[in-house]
């Protein structure tokens, strides 16, 4: 039953990576949109 410990284990810390990096993804995509918009307003203003 080790092996199937192990493979819990190997699954729960691809899972918390891949959580980071979905985490990073939604923060990067988020940046670029709200520095969108920001260009969109500053562009509508002038």
């Amino acid at each position: 039953m080790r092996i199937l410990g192990d493979y819990h284990h190997s699954s729960r810390i691809a899972f918390v990576e891949f959580t980071m990096d979905w985490r990073r993804v939604m923060w990067t995509w988020n940046s670029l949109k709200s520095q969108f918009l920001y260009a969109v307003l500053l562009e509508g203003n002038l």
